[in-house]
């Protein structure tokens, strides 16, 4: 099945990388079970830290084969001049409704859109979206990749992509200059948090599935953690 491939492969990518290390995560944020409609569902959850990422989280939504959801962000330490990474696959009926691969730009004309834009290019016959709302534009890097793969890509593409995406991210993060400016990158990563939870359609189906008080602590406590600063990842009162 494509969704569990794809954690399988994150986790085996993660793996094969020495300086990789597993975080500690309460309970209620590793695994929660709920009811979505009329189908169980469960939400699993990892976190990792390397010397560059404070921050790398996925999560995986099942709920049954009507719909699977994964999500992977990573969030840069402040030392160093990063985009965050982002990578989003809905599965409804094992066909790919939705897919987003990208690396979030932190400034204007960063010097990694070049590198990025290598790593897009062979993916440009995938379907695209076009119609995307303006704040989408503001946060998503020119060469991110929106698309509704349905049958027009098939899977073994879409893990591709995904793979392509992800380790050309962490190699490029390996070889990552340090910056001093940390308050600046501590401000633009909170702002991409912001804009993005202030529009999240995601939210709702996780209120209906799971509550309300544990997705916002969900959401706060674990999904987004600017930096790496883990202040609340071990609590479920806030």
């Amino acid at each position: 099945m494509l969704a569990s491939e794809l954690v399988a492969l994150t986790h085996a990518t993660l793996d094969e990388m020495p300086n990789v290390h597993p975080l500690p995560i309460p309970p209620w944020w590793a695994e929660m079970h709920g009811m979505l409609g009329q189908n169980r569902a469960i939400i699993r959850s990892w976190a990792w830290e390397t010397p560059e990422l404070g921050w790398l989280r996925l999560s995986y939504l099942n709920a049954g084969p009507q719909l699977k959801i994964i999500s992977l962000v990573g969030f840069p330490r402040l030392e160093f001049e990063l985009p965050l990474f982002g990578a989003e696959i809905m599965v409804v009926n094992e066909k790919v409704t939705f897919l987003a691969l990208d690396w979030m730009p932190l400034t204007e004309n960063a010097p990694y859109l070049v590198a990025l834009a290598a790593v897009r290019r062979p993916y440009n016959h995938f379907p695209l979206i076009t119609d995307l709302p303006q704040w989408v534009k503001e946060i998503f890097s020119p060469h991110a990749l929106f698309s509704r793969p349905l049958d027009l890509i098939t899977k073994e593409e879409v893990v591709r992509a995904f793979a392509s995406y992800f380790e050309s991210y962490l190699t490029f993060c390996e070889e990552a200059p340090s910056s001093a400016n940390r308050m600046r990158a501590l401000s633009a990563q909170r702002r991409f948090c912001t804009l993005y939870l202030a529009r999240n359609p995601g939210r709702s189906m996780l209120v209906k599935t799971f509550g309300e008080r544990w997705t916002e602590a969900y959401t706060h406590g674990f999904l987004f953690q600017p930096g790496g600063l883990r202040t609340s990842t071990d609590r479920l009162d806030h």
